[in-house]
């Protein structure tokens, strides 16, 4: 199975007549200690608490100025 591969820390490559499609590789995961994952839940709802409903969400919305 080609996830497995992945998951197990292979990189593989998906070429069409010799040209590179995509690359499938692990994903690194970064664990976040528990005053990190506080802050970010924080900012969060921060974030969704402070826009009035109907508001279309903006990408910048999630950055601190």
């Amino acid at each position: 199975m080609v996830a497995a591969r992945v998951v197990a820390g292979e990189e593989l490559t998906v070429t069409r007549h010799g040209k590179l499609l995509l690359r499938l590789t692990p994903v690194a995961t970064t664990e976040l200690d528990s005053q990190q994952r506080t802050a970010l839940v924080q900012k969060a709802l921060s974030v969704r608490m402070s826009r009035p409903l109907g508001k279309p969400f903006a990408r910048g919305d999630a950055y601190d100025e």
